[in-house]
């Protein structure tokens, strides 16, 4: 299970070992606002009904530290499987992530400066923060 902390939402993922492959299955379960969690599933951002799920493959741990170790993946949304990398950092019983995602590599076109000009006020940032807790089931 990892949890996406900022977003109090739990995004359920399938057993794993580290390095693994983790699949994906955006749930918002704790928004309550129906015509928001309608549009982030729509074709504009996420388009779940053609893509249900994403894909964290992880495919390499390199030490920092004894607490931290970077994780080089392959994430796949939409679709569109493209690298990225983050620090892990291991805590009691779980590891914690901070992942960054550029949106637009993905095609999440909708109000992107990388895809629209002069969008003012209405712009929406590129990149977006996962907050990620991911249990250690021993």
């Amino acid at each position: 299970k990892i949890w996406n902390k900022k977003n109090k939402k739990n995004i359920v993922a399938k057993e794993a070992t580290l390095p693994g492959i983790f699949l994906i299955f955006p749930r918002p379960n704790r928004v309550t606002n129906k015509k928001f969690i309608s549009h982030l599933k729509s074709d504009d951002f996420f388009g779940v009904n053609k893509h249900p799920k994403a894909k964290l493959s992880i495919t390499k741990f390199t030490k920092i530290d004894s607490k931290k170790s970077k994780a080089d993946a392959m994430l796949t949304i939409k679709g569109i499987t493209n690298p990225i990398s983050f620090v892990v950092e291991k805590k009691d019983s779980f590891y914690s992530a901070e992942i960054i995602v550029d949106r637009s590599k993905y095609d999440i076109k909708y109000r992107s400066s990388s895809f629209f000009e002069n969008l003012g006020d209405k712009l929406i940032y590129d990149e977006f923060k996962l907050d990620v807790e991911i249990a250690l089931n021993l």
